[in-house]
């Protein structure tokens, strides 16, 4: 009888640590990916484990959800880990996507250790992704737009500044000896590593393995705060033993790929750049080129003209280049920079480059 009573109370307290480690919920369109992460049992009080294991519990449920997202199947055929593995920028997009996300429902526990669950909303996956992704029977097709789709963890993205992204970004720090100044600062320096974090997300290659991206990810951490130029409290507060600091670091982009360049990790590789094409073509019985960047009668091409164009990046991709922007995003944000009809001015190809990260624009 005892040693049933103790096999009773043994189950009874492992769900929260034997739950399903990711799953696709289609009733909520959310990707939802678990994590845990265990106390370290030679910290110095349980506020400070807590915190090493938060951190571990993230990685964790970033991990399972990106499992769950690579079995999804495609319209095509095959899952979404092989289109992944054949396609290195939209790689890198979605994990930092999944990086940029706010935890939820965590959980505490009396030892320090620490569950959370994360959650993506479908809708803010990228287009191309979105676009390839068979739903279920009676789903609504995903709308692949990268706004918020309602969904209240996900933090606002990175912003283009001039030569800096800006982030905002969350740290806690827990108060030791009751030195409140010094949790403060190290919540402050916790926050502003969060937001370099994100903001190299999605600058980076993921053709390492995880284990090593995470290695290479944290020494470049180690001196997160020369990436930021300057930084502002945007909200500060206590819970319990912990200081909590929201931050909006402005980052300097010059700095941070030529740390992330070194280690091996930007996506933007010497003499394989990130690359645009952008290419009016005229086609017979037309009066002049055109293309679908172009405003007005300029603008009206057929859904077939894109010839030229497509040729050049398949070329480009064959060669190795794994950095191409999408055709449709080339167009999107050169509809956005306006203007461009048979030249493009140095102004404007800075403003592409600000909104898009290309580095070399081929344009004809």
């Amino acid at each position: 009888m005892l040693r049933r009573i103790a096999l009773i109370a043994a189950l009874a307290a492992a769900p929260t640590l034997a739950q399903g480690k990711g799953e696709i919920d289609w009733n909520r369109r959310v990707l939802i990916g678990h994590g845990q992460g265990a106390p370290d049992l030679n910290s110095p009080s349980v506020a400070v484990a807590r915190l090493g294991a938060e951190r571990a519990a993230k990685l964790d449920a970033f991990r399972n959800a990106l499992e769950s997202l690579k079995g999804m199947q495609l319209q095509s055929g095959g899952s979404v880990g092989t289109l992944l593995q054949d396609d290195e920028t939209l790689t890198g997009r979605v994990e930092g996507t999944l990086k940029g996300v706010k935890p939820i429902k965590t959980r505490y526990f009396s030892d320090g250790g620490v569950t959370l669950d994360i959650e993506v909303p479908l809708d803010d996956l990228p287009l191309e992704l979105s676009r390839a992704i068979r739903v279920p029977a009676g789903a609504a097709p995903l709308k692949g737009s990268g706004d918020a789709a309602g969904g209240s963890a996900q933090p606002a993205p990175a912003q283009v500044q001039g030569d800096m992204l800006v982030q905002v970004a969350q740290g806690e720090a827990a108060v030791l000896d009751g030195d409140r100044p010094a949790a403060r600062q190290k919540a402050i320096d916790d926050a502003l590593r969060g937001a370099v974090e994100m903001a190299a997300g999605t600058r980076v290659s993921s053709t390492t393995e995880m284990k090593d991206f995470q290695v290479k990810m944290d020494q470049v951490l180690t001196h997160a705060q020369g990436f930021v130029r300057r930084y502002e409290i945007v909200k500060e507060g206590m819970d319990g033993a912990v200081v909590q600091v929201s931050v909006r670091a402005f980052i300097g982009t010059a700095e941070l790929d030529k740390d992330l360049q070194a280690m091996g990790l930007l996506m933007a590789r010497k003499g394989m750049p990130r690359t645009m094409v952008l290419i009016a073509e005229q086609n017979i019985g037309m009066a002049a080129p055109r293309a679908a960047w172009m405003r007005g009668q300029d603008a009206l091409v057929s859904t077939d003209l894109r010839i030229a164009e497509t040729t050049v990046l398949d070329a480009l991709r064959n060669g190795g280049f794994g950095q191409l922007i999408d055709p449709e995003i080339a167009a999107e944000k050169t509809v956005q920079v306006g203007g461009i009809a048979s030249e493009i001015t140095g102004a404007q190809a800075r403003r592409l480059k600000s909104l898009t990260g290309a580095e070399v624009i081929l344009f004809g």
